[in-house]
Parts: C-alpha cells; structure tokens; sequence
C-alpha cells in the first residue's frame, strides 16, 4: 500500500503525529484529485489510529451522480453502533463532492455531535463544493498527485510502455491511481490509438476519413475529455518542437516524424486558433453537445490550418 500513496509523505507523516497525539477530530477531509490515492491514505490513517478491518466502513451512494438525504441518512442510522474490536469506528464518504445541500446538512449534525467513536473522513476532488459549516468542523488535508515525470516511472515499474506510461501520467495530471486505471482499460487505449492515428495523419486525411472518427469519437462516451486533452497535449509538442526544435521534452517523442511535419505546416498562429478549438471542444461536451459535431468541427480546424 504504501507505494500507492506515493508523493504524499509529508501528509503521511502528519497524519502518523495525529495518530501518535491521541487528539483525533471526528471529522477529515481529503481532498485531491481523481486517483491521487485519497482512499487508500483513509484506510491508512484508519488503521494509524487502531481502526481494524471490520470498523472502517465505506458508505454508497445509489444514484452515480448524487449522494443524497437518505444515503447520509442511513450513514447517520449507524453511528450509534460501537466498534466491534477499536478504539474508533471510520466512517469513509468517497466521493464527498456529490453530496447536495440537504445531505451536507444532514451530516453535519453527526459532526457536530458524533458519539466519541466515531470519525468521519469524506474523500473529494473539490473541498470548495462543501458547506462553510462542514469545512470549519473537519480537518481539512490536500492530497498531491505525483510529479508526472515520477507517475511515469511508477506506471513503468508496473509494465507499461515509456509511451503508454507518459501518456497517461500526463493526462491523469500525475494521479497514478488515475493513470493506471486509464491503461488497464480496453476502450480508453483504443480510444488513445484512434486518436494518435488521426493527429499523425490529420494533413492527409480525406473528408470521409474524418468523419468516420468524429464518428467513433462518438461511441466513448467516458472517455472524451481525455481524448480532447490528448489532442491538447499533441498540439503542444507542436508548439515545442516548433519553437525549440528539441524532443527531450516531447510527449510523443515514439511520434517525431508525425510532430516535426506538422510543425513544418502549421503556423503559430494556427496552433493557437486549434487550441482555442479544442477549449471549446471540451465546454462544449461537458455541457452534452452532440459530440459527433464537436469532433467534427475540432478536426475540420486541424485539418484547414494544416493546408
């Protein structure tokens, strides 16, 4: 476990000095990005402070997109349960941030008054979507992801290509939870080579050759901001090579050729123009536009400013 969390270890030790005070606060926060390892520094903090296996609890939620009333509810209905062999019962929420207003009201009422057992730790990507009332009661702690040059190694050390393991510490931002789920996932690698496929080939790609990858671009329906970011960072090995004409610090270095021709037929200005595109790529499907027309308008502007 402890290579998971990686990259942590001044959190680490602040919460090992928690553990070691005996002054434990009923409620935390970890907040970090996706698959920066927040789950598993909870469980890790919960046996610091003598939690066992059968008093650390992970609440669920029934709705994806929404930790409700009655899920908080239910979570409330159990705290009087004492812990079976612990010091201290660990209630962990993961993904925290879904809670709607109503559910942070309903928890807060346990952390404000919890029996002396029991310690909350709510796990989110965003500490700024709570209640000023539930941040004043919790310890708030931020989880790092790795420096992407380390994320790299780590997925490399687990059997990844260099360019596969680049790739995904990029885009995961160095959260080598993240990253590794990315590539361990059939359609997210199929969706990495369609769109690696289409960039290397963007100035000689017929009309009907695009549109049938806006097309299939269509069908990953999870995976299309990293498809979009992807894009994003092959553009911006563009920009590199084409203002310093080295590929030391390349994302696609397995891809030189295909960076250095376009480079070679792209103006500055034009990257720019791109970039804008894809920022309004990515606006575009987080507010669910047709994604078909999304791509198909990104690679209808790659394909005119690389005439």
């Amino acid at each position: 476990m402890a290579e998971e969390i990686l990259g942590n270890e001044n959190l680490m030790a602040s919460l090992r000095r928690i553990a070691a005070s005996k002054h434990i606060a009923n409620g935390y926060i970890l907040n970090g990005p996706e698959g920066s390892g927040k789950k598993m520094i909870a469980e890790r903090f919960a046996e610091m402070i003598g939690a066992s296996k059968a008093d650390i609890v992970f609440t669920e939620h029934e709705k994806p997109n929404l930790i409700s009333v009655d899920d908080i509810r239910a979570v409330n209905a159990g705290i009087h349960i004492r812990p079976y062999d612990s010091p201290y019962r660990v209630y962990i929420i993961d993904e925290a941030e879904k809670m709607n207003v109503q559910a942070q009201n309903a928890l807060l009422k346990t952390i404000e008054e919890p029996p002396s057992y029991v310690v909350m730790i709510l796990l989110t990507t965003n500490a700024e979507s709570f209640l000023e009332t539930i941040l004043s009661r919790c310890v708030l702690l931020n989880v790092q992801p790795l420096p992407v040059g380390l994320a790299e190694e780590w997925l490399i050390g687990r059997g990844f290509s260099e360019q596969e393991a680049r790739t995904a510490a990029v885009l995961s931002g160095g959260a080598v939870g993240r990253a590794r789920e990315m590539l361990e996932s059939e359609t997210f690698r199929e969706m990495l080579k369609a769109v690696t496929d289409m960039l290397s080939r963007a100035g000689k790609l017929s009309t009907a050759e695009l549109l049938s990858f806006t097309s299939e671009m269509a069908k990953y329906k999870t995976e299309q901001q990293e498809a979009l970011d992807h894009i994003r960072v092959w553009f911006r090995d563009v920009l590199v090579y084409k203002t310093e004409k080295d590929t030391r610090d390349l994302i696609f270095r397995n891809y030189i050729g295909a960076v250095r021709d376009m480079a070679a037929h792209i103006s500055f200005e034009g990257i720019e123009r791109v970039l804008r595109e894809i920022e309004r790529a990515k606006a575009r499907v987080s507010a669910n536009v047709n994604p078909e027309l999304t791509f198909e308008l990104l690679t209808m502007r790659i394909r005119e400013e690389l005439k």
